[in-house]
């Protein structure tokens, strides 16, 4: 189990995949179900959504635009 004090030190000083790690067992810890899903989802990829709203969802929010 990680502190939020030890995952923003990971945020700044770690690789993003360790940061999410602690971040997803943090989560996990504090009861953030939707905070841990995510950290999972950015972890091993946005795989099995079930509905097109979700996809469609998770599509929004990958997408960069550049102007």
């Amino acid at each position: 189990m990680y502190s939020l004090c030890e995952v923003e030190k990971a945020l700044e000083n770690e690789n993003l995949s360790d940061a999410l790690y602690k971040l997803h067992r943090f989560a996990n810890s504090e009861g953030f179900h939707q905070l841990s899903s995510w950290c999972m989802a950015e972890m091993n990829g946005y795989v099995g959504r079930t509905t097109q709203q979700e996809r469609d969802q998770s599509r929004d929010y990958r997408t960069v635009t550049v102007q």
